[in-house]
């Protein structure tokens, strides 16, 4: 045998070759474009809860989880300038620093909406359309000669044929 011998194949082959690979290239790149597409779609997706009752223990599971990215989507920030990605990163959520007067329990973490450990209270309407105060509260057992210690917190939740969202603004005491 030749030691200079190169194989080659019929052109035939090649160009079988070269189709098959041509349409795997294709089927690959129309396939992460359209998973490109459905993660897009994905991203922009936004939710709604069916009750302000099951808001309350959705939000608590989602902070405690510190999934932002799927808290941000629950959040209607239509008249808002506060962007999406401050939600998404949990800088709307969670402050850092602690202010020189703080709850020793630690609710001072949470900035928006309450703090895991609140429980859904009630609903009261606003003056404007469709926006609602959502009351929760957390009762701190003192010990045996206290009575029980209760916090509240509000925050607000819009209401649409959809379900229910909530507001980023501050509830004015």
């Amino acid at each position: 045998m030749n030691k200079n011998h190169v194989f080659s194949c019929p052109k035939s082959y090649r160009y079988i070759w070269l189709s098959s690979l041509s349409i795997f290239l294709i089927f690959f790149l129309f396939g992460c474009k359209t998973m490109n597409d459905n993660n897009q779609k994905g991203m922009s997706k936004t939710y709604y809860f069916s009750s302000p009752a099951e808001a309350v223990q959705m939000i608590t599971e989602l902070l405690k989880n510190q999934n932002f990215k799927t808290l941000a989507r629950y959040y209607d920030l239509s008249n808002s300038e506060i962007k999406r990605s401050e939600l998404e990163s949990g800088d709307f959520f969670i402050r850092k620093k602690r202010p020189e007067i703080a709850h020793p329990a630690g609710f001072w973490r949470h900035k928006h909406p309450f703090a895991p450990g609140f429980t859904f209270n009630n609903v009261k309407a606003t003056a404007k359309d469709a926006v609602y105060i959502v009351e929760v509260s957390i009762s701190i057992d003192q010990g045996a000669d206290s009575p029980k210690q209760i916090g509240l917190s509000y925050f607000y939740m819009i209401r649409s044929d959809k379900g229910w969202k909530v507001l980023p603004d501050q509830v004015s005491e």
